[in-house]
């Protein structure tokens, strides 16, 4: 029988070698050196830095975050839909309305009081509407039905400065078209002033557009278009208002 190993002090048994039992290891001892290096159970991460904040950071945060938030509602503002009358069909200058000529839709909200409102009825268009378009208030007339009884009718005037009040005139103005033949009155008509403007370089010529009742606006149409004409203010009544 052969030795065991040195420092084992336990006799193989029988049938047994000592390459069949493992040689027992002795603990380290404090002083004994560090096993080899092998691969490590785990990679260490290194602490995130942490970021300090100066004494506006907060604040400009706050300031950005509300001035996005006003960027936002103005945006809505700006494109805010609001309730229109559009004309269901092409209209003439100079057409008197009725509800029929009308429709509601949508549009960008513009300046307060920009688009025309109800009631429209008495109210004669001052410029060619195309199919579709949103009516402002300044397209229209005054409500001239209050002054002007009957059916209507509207007639341009060429008159001197002079007649139309030194250009004073503008539109709901009320008057009187005194007719003139032969150096004296033969004719007073109440009409509503629509619109009133230069016609020409001088100035002393003027485009006048006035509504008047329409029968008298057949009886005196040919007076009206060749005879003089002076305009006076209505003794006794005011503006039926501005448009726009």
């Amino acid at each position: 029988m052969m030795p065991g190993p040195p420092g084992d002090g336990i006799p193989p048994s029988a049938g047994e070698t000592i390459m069949e039992r493992p040689a027992q290891t002795a603990p380290p001892s404090p002083s004994a050196a560090p096993p080899a290096a092998g691969p490590p159970a785990y990679v260490p991460v290194p602490p995130r830095p942490r970021h300090v904040r100066g004494p506006f950071s907060g604040f400009v945060v706050a300031v950005v975050a509300t001035g996005a938030v006003v960027a936002a509602i103005l945006l809505l503002l700006s494109k805010q839909q609001v309730p229109v009358l559009v004309a269901r069909a092409d209209l003439p200058a100079y057409t008197e309305l009725g509800m029929d000529d009308l429709e509601m839709g949508t549009r960008t909200a513009l300046d307060a009081g920009a688009y025309a409102e109800l009631p429209v009825e008495g109210r004669i268009t001052l410029r060619s509407i195309r199919q579709g378009e949103a009516l402002t208030s300044t397209d229209l007339s005054p409500d001239v039905r209050g002054l002007i009884k009957g059916g209507l009718s509207v007639v341009g005037l060429d008159v001197s400065r002079a007649a139309v009040l030194g250009g004073a005139l503008a539109s709901g103005d009320p008057v009187q078209v005194v007719l003139v033949t032969g150096g004296r009155r033969t004719a007073e008509i109440r009409a509503v002033v629509l619109t009133a403007s230069q016609a020409d370089a001088s100035g002393t010529r003027w485009s006048l557009m006035v509504a008047l009742n329409r029968e008298q606006a057949r009886k005196y149409a040919a007076p009206l278009a060749k005879g003089s004409v002076l305009i006076l203010r209505h003794p006794d009544a005011g503006p039926v208002g501005r448009a726009g």
